[in-house]
């Protein structure tokens, strides 16, 4: 299931029924992560901020468009950067697999 507080507009939270399994920045949330990063950053910055990026295909739009993961070491967590096909971050996505890797906003 899906959360959302009107505290935060343009952010939402996936539930499991038991504990937040993942959060979504979109819109025109001025939400950005802890190294600065929100929607409409270059892609070059979100690969500054986060060097150990793993970079996957985007489930939806063509190439350009991509994926771009980033687990901090020894943790299950992670951090999803949508990039779109202009090279910017279109959505941020914080959670726990598989959930970090869900294309949609539920399961």
């Amino acid at each position: 299931r899906t959360l959302r507080s009107p505290d935060l507009p343009g952010v939402y939270a996936m539930s499991d029924g038991r504990r937040v399994t993942r959060i979504t920045v979109m819109r025109d949330s001025p939400v950005v992560t802890e190294r600065g990063i929100g929607l409409g950053a270059a892609e070059a910055e979100v690969r500054r901020a986060y060097p150990d990026l793993v970079e996957t295909p985007h489930e939806y739009a063509e190439a350009p468009s991509k994926n771009l993961v980033w687990r901090p070491t020894a943790s299950a967590s992670g951090l999803r950067f949508e990039i779109g096909s202009d090279g910017r971050v279109s959505l941020i996505h914080a959670g726990l697999p598989p959930w970090l890797g869900y294309s949609e906003g539920c399961a």
